[in-house]
């Protein structure tokens, strides 16, 4: 496959990389190499598909190998053994049997952060009337029908995607794939050669948007982690975004223009982020490139302004006619949280964050 220009994917909008039976060559699967590259995009927000039809093509082929090698091996080592020299070969399990392929696509599945796209009975119909009607991806190899495959695990990939490929890039080198988005009547993914993907994935990790977009997944996470830490109705979040700082109307809400003071604000509650700019480094170690692997991701520390919707409880006081203090207390909901931080990035993973300035509260 020829080079894409630089401009030719955005890795900052995607949503997933699905993988086509060739993805890394020769119709044969690397899960080492899936595995890195998984723990590469997860930091970045970024999914691993596997279509099922694709995983069982995978099994297939490496079922065949191991044959192939028990019965050009076992010639050899009965020569060897009427030559007087002492030799086994190696004990491998029998194929044809399932054990190759049970055990290939259990290892497959539990990689972490690969997600395995089961087919759906109405791809699999779709995907064989294309084959038998020589349509979409439906076509002819050495006299024979085939096609049916690709069909049926495109159209699930296009479903899990909402129905269109904008938001996916695909590892494959099957120019068929075009026809059969035309038969589907999308325009079609983004499609990358293994080398593309190692070159664009270490040049995105490495610059301003691949660190915001590990920004948006370190906080997602601990968001969604905080979920569970729910008490009557609070939920404490597990990070420090410092002081607050507003407007002591906005603060006040309902005890607005009355001679109530804010006391403190204190953060309640984290519901998303809303917004990551103004990355900025403040020192990284270099490495380098890699030929063919994901590639490992600098440690970097850098600032950056993250926005997030939140909730904030403010306690406010009120001095009465006796001299006394008088306390009270509300929630201001869904507001606008901007920090300013100070973040350090310690092999590919955020392992440090403190606040640069009081973080501002405004409406949303």
């Amino acid at each position: 496959m020829e080079n894409l220009p630089d401009d030719a994917i955005n890795l900052g909008s995607l949503q997933a990389i699905a993988l086509d039976t060739n993805a890394f060559g020769k119709g044969l699967p690397d899960l080492e190499h899936l595995r890195k590259l998984s723990e590469l995009t997860a930091r970045i927000g970024i999914e691993i598909w596997v279509p099922e039809p694709v995983a069982w093509e995978w099994a297939e082929h490496l079922d065949r190998e191991v044959e192939l090698f028990r019965r050009s091996v076992s010639p050899i080592f009965r020569t060897m053994k009427r030559g007087g020299l002492k030799g086994e070969p190696p004990t491998l399990p029998a194929s044809g049997d399932r054990e190759i392929i049970d055990e290939f696509l259990f290892q497959l599945s539990s990689l972490p952060g690969v997600t395995v796209v089961y087919l759906t009975g109405e791809s699999a119909i779709n995907g064989l009337r294309d084959q038998i009607l020589q349509t979409g991806p439906g076509r002819r190899k050495d006299g024979v029908k085939t096609g049916g495959s690709d069909s049926a695990w495109l159209r699930d990939i296009l479903a899990k995607a909402g129905g269109d490929f904008t938001r996916i890039a695909l590892l494959s080198k099957d120019r068929d794939i075009r026809e059969a988005c035309k038969t589907l009547r999308v325009s079609p993914p983004y499609m990358l050669s293994l080398y593309n993907l190692n070159r664009y994935l270490f040049r995105f990790v490495n610059e301003s948007e691949g660190l915001a977009r590990r920004v948006i997944v370190h906080f997602t996470n601990l968001i969604s982690e905080s979920q569970a830490n729910v008490y009557d109705g609070w939920i404490e979040p597990d990070f420090n975004l410092g002081d607050f700082e507003s407007d002591s109307s906005f603060l006040l809400g309902d005890f607005r223009g009355s001679d109530h003071q804010v006391h403190a604000v204190t953060l309640r509650h984290v519901h998303e982020v809303l917004e990551v700019s103004d990355v900025g480094r403040e020192s990284e170690q270099e490495g380098d490139e890699p030929e063919e692997g994901a590639g490992a991701i600098n440690d970097a520390t850098f600032k950056v302004l993250v926005k997030f919707r939140a909730d904030v409880d403010v306690s406010t006081y009120e001095i009465d006619g006796d001299g006394e203090v008088q306390m009270n207390g509300h929630t201001l909901y869904d507001v606008r949280i901007t920090a300013s931080l100070l973040m350090e990035l310690s092999n590919g993973e955020i392992n440090y964050c403190i606040p640069l300035t009081n973080a501002r509260i405004d409406p949303l």
